[in-house]
Order: C-alpha cells, then sequence, then structure tokens
C-alpha cells in the first residue's frame, strides 16, 4: 500500500513538471510579474463598422522554424468578407524565444496580406518565462492588459499567462468595468472553469469566484480563453465561457461575429 501511494505521488509530480499546461512559476508564484505587467488598463479605440467578424485563434505554439498554417490561409482566402481583426488568446511560442515571437510576426504578417489588418493577442504560460520582457518588446499593441472600444462593445483582454490575473489587475479591472456600460466580452489565456485538471484552470479558487462574479454582474456576454488544447463550453447563467483548441496540433479556431446596432454576438467554431 505504501507503495502504490509512493508511485502515484511520483506519476502526479512527473505530471506537473511535464505538463505542456503547466509551470513551476504557475505553482509556487501565481501573481509574480503579472502585478508589475498588468496593474492598470490601457484603452483603445477600433471603428470596426456595424456588422463585422473576428478570426479567434489560440495555442499557436511557434518553433523558430516558422511553419505556416495552410488550412488556416486557405480557409481565409476563401471567406468573401474577411474578418476585420483576429485576437490570438495566448501562448505565441513554445519555449519564450526571440526566434519563436520572430516566427508569431511572420504569421502577423501573413494574417495582413490575407487581408485581416488588426493582430490582437494576449500572453499564455509559454510566453512569459523572462517576466513577459520579449513579449512586451515584439507583440502589438506591447501591452498584455487593456481593452478595445467600439462603438457598442468593450473588448477586454486580460493577462492570465502565470495562472493567475494578479491582485491588481483583477481590482482594476473591478473599477473600470462598473463603469462600462457597454456590451462586453473577455479574453484571457487561462479557463475560469475546465474539467480536464486542476492545472488548467486558474491556480485561485477564490479568484476563479470573484471573477465569475464580477463579470456575471457587469453585463459580460462571452469569456474567450484557450490553454486546454482542447474546445469546451460552459454556460455561467449571465455569461458563457469558450475554450478554444488549439490552432499549432488541431488546427482549430474560431470566428466570432458581431452586429453593434442589435448587439448581437455569435460564433462558429472550427476544427
Amino acid at each position: 500500500m505504501a507503495f502504490l501511494r509512493k508511485s502515484s505521488i511520483l506519476l502526479i509530480v512527473i505530471y506537473l513538471f511535464n505538463s505542456c499546461s503547466f509551470y513551476l512559476n504557475n505553482l509556487f508564484n501565481n501573481s509574480k510579474g503579472v502585478d508589475d505587467r498588468a496593474s492598470l488598463i490601457t484603452d483603445f479605440n477600433e471603428d470596426f463598422g456595424s456588422n463585422y467578424q473576428i478570426l479567434l485563434v489560440s495555442d499557436v505554439h511557434f518553433e523558430a522554424n516558422y511553419e505556416r498554417n495552410e488550412e488556416l490561409f486557405s480557409q481565409i482566402a476563401e471567406m468573401s468578407v474577411k474578418p476585420v481583426s483576429c485576437f490570438v488568446l495566448g501562448d505565441l511560442t513554445r519555449n519564450c524565444k526571440q526566434s519563436e515571437f520572430n516566427s508569431y510576426l511572420q504569421f502577423c504578417d501573413e494574417l495582413k496580406s490575407a487581408g485581416i489588418n488588426n493582430v490582437y493577442a494576449i500572453p499564455g504560460n509559454h510566453d512569459c518565462d523572462d517576466g513577459g520582457n520579449l513579449y512586451l518588446k515584439n507583440i502589438f499593441p506591447y501591452r498584455t492588459y487593456y481593452r478595445i472600444n467600439t462603438s457598442k462593445f468593450s473588448f477586454y483582454f486580460l493577462d492570465s499567462a502565470e495562472g493567475s490575473h494578479g491582485d491588481a489587475q483583477i481590482e482594476n479591472l473591478r473599477q473600470i468595468i462598473k463603469s462600462d456600460s457597454r456590451n462586453k466580452i473577455v479574453f484571457s489565456h487561462y479557463p475560469l472553469y475546465a474539467p480536464e485538471s486542476f492545472t488548467d484552470k486558474l491556480n485561485k479558487v477564490t479568484e476563479r469566484a470573484v471573477l465569475i462574479s464580477l463579470l456575471a454582474k457587469n453585463n459580460v456576454l462571452y469569456y474567450f480563453c484557450g490553454h486546454t488544447h482542447e474546445f469546451y463550453t460552459c454556460d455561467f447563467g449571465k455569461f458563457t465561457e469558450v475554450i478554444l483548441g488549439d490552432l499549432k496540433w488541431s488546427k482549430s479556431w474560431a470566428l466570432l461575429s458581431i452586429d453593434e446596432n442589435t448587439a448581437y454576438v455569435s460564433y462558429v467554431y472550427k476544427q
């Protein structure tokens, strides 16, 4: 029995140290770095028009040698009306190397050549091993916590790269979101809830509860995220969480449709 217990503990440790979705800093120091990067929100204004679509991808995991996603670009080429923007929901790189960020920037250039002019991103757990320095140096809009304002909508981009949004970001979000009368959609890397394991969602139970309550009370329609590499949805009553699968291996992505006049929002998931 003692041998079985030790074996079980060893298997758990091996899983935690080798899982793509888990880093030591997620376990031991949830908010170190994020409080420095994401204490005050930055606002950007966009005129996307009255009826538009946004391409959503996550977990692109670029490596030093750029690999073109032929399936994605062939489907973009077939779209009669191109998405006005692409939102990338974290894990741009495999190992937070400059060469990998360069590959991501090449991907952005190809999106622009394909007719998608704006590319916004947030970091994932693979992108901030250095505290976010390379990310902030390379990745537009050179922020990890920001908001895009349109005429009727607010898009909130949150930094959860270390498995936590951090106390400073949550407190600032609490102040900002209450005074925002627009319809809201929130984007982050880590899920609020994911069924697979505790490493696949935000590490702090209290933080998850606070954030779910905050979003539910402030006219948030969707919370889009990634990280698990598996598609999943969770209905929180007032809003819906949508976890995107990865673009790197499963070639999955989503197309978000928004009508500013009617405030109608829908999405189509592709895999």
